[in-house]
């Protein structure tokens, strides 16, 4: 089991193959158990969404040179 603490004091412990639940504790105190799966998909569709709008707001340039 791995422990990452956030900047916020948010608390995450997890497998680090995110088998299993998640655990987190928040800052307010709440213990919250979600499984690795399901907060991986998460995150997933959260990069995906933000790669696509950069590459949404990029210049011709930006995206053949990476200038």
């Amino acid at each position: 089991m791995h422990t990452l603490s956030t900047l916020d004091g948010t608390v995450f412990n997890y497998n680090s193959d995110l088998s299993g639940l998640v655990h987190i504790r928040t800052t307010a105190g709440a213990d919250i158990e979600v499984p690795g799966v399901a907060l991986l998909d998460f995150v997933t569709a959260y990069a995906r969404a933000e790669r696509i709008r950069m590459l949404e707001d990029a210049s011709p340039a930006q995206i053949l040179f990476n200038e």
